[in-house]
């Protein structure tokens, strides 16, 4: 579970930097 979750917050936080 937290491993998922840490991998969402990864993707989320490249999907910010793309979209800058």
């Amino acid at each position: 579970m937290t491993k998922t979750f840490i991998k969402e917050k990864e993707s989320e936080e490249k999907l910010k930097y793309e979209i800058e």
